[in-house]
């Protein structure tokens, strides 16, 4: 009678055990979802992940990750693009790190944070006063004119130069050729410095000097 009543108590008590074990899992369930709820709504989002700025004339279009880690950033025009890793708080875009494509073409984008806008646009932040960047952008760099002809071996060259005086288009039309490379333009004088896209060997000629961009519209190779 003793073992019967002590094979009760020891039933009872597993049973206890047991109950108590399965209703576990449903409590530790709602807790793991209440967390990942609170994480889920403390998560960082922007009303868009598409954005333009305007630089120097250029269209730029900025698209960033919804993580907000990175950004894409194109100038359909010039046929250029980059991606960087980026910060975003609150409303200001910093480009941090180039993830990849052409280093000076992100360390002219990366000068400032933007200030993205709700209606699509980034606005490049203004320079702190006294700083080198304002500096330059109370003196920007200017031509008199952005289009030029050279006379390549008696071909003409059509020269494009941006407004920013950062690159130029190169076009040779009776031929059909043409190419887009980074410059430099420093007291009238034009020097071809990278090839960002087109031919190689016409680069390679085109680039053998610098020009002096002349108030008539015609660049002339400089003579060493």
């Amino acid at each position: 009678m003793k073992k019967k009543i002590l094979t009760a108590a020891v039933a009872c008590c597993l049973l206890f055990t047991l109950v108590a074990c399965s209703s576990n899992p449903a409590s530790t369930a709602s807790s793991i979802n209440a967390t990942t709820s609170a994480s889920t709504a403390d998560a960082a989002t922007l009303e868009r992940y598409d954005y333009v700025a305007d630089m120097n004339g250029n269209t730029v279009d900025i698209t960033i990750a919804q993580n907000l880690k990175s950004a894409k950033l194109e100038i359909k025009s010039m046929k250029l693009d980059i991606t960087a890793l980026c910060t975003v708080e609150g409303n200001t875009l910093t480009l941090t790190e180039l993830a990849e494509g052409n280093e000076q073409f992100y360390e002219g984008l990366s000068a400032t944070p933007y200030t993205l806008n709700a209606d699509g646009t980034a606005t490049p932040n203004a320079a702190a006063p006294g700083s080198d960047e304002a500096e330059k952008a109370e003196e920007p760099a200017t031509l008199e004119r952005y289009d030029y002809v050279a006379d390549m071996n008696g071909n003409t060259v059509d020269f494009t130069i941006a407004q920013n005086l950062k690159s130029v288009k190169c076009e040779i039309k009776s031929m059909g050729l043409d190419l887009t490379c980074y410059c430099t333009v420093e007291d009238g004088v034009m020097t071809l410095t990278e090839l960002v896209e087109g031919n190689e060997q016409f680069y390679g000629g085109l680039s053998a000097a610098p020009y002096t961009l002349n108030a008539d519209g015609t660049a002339v190779p400089v003579q060493e």
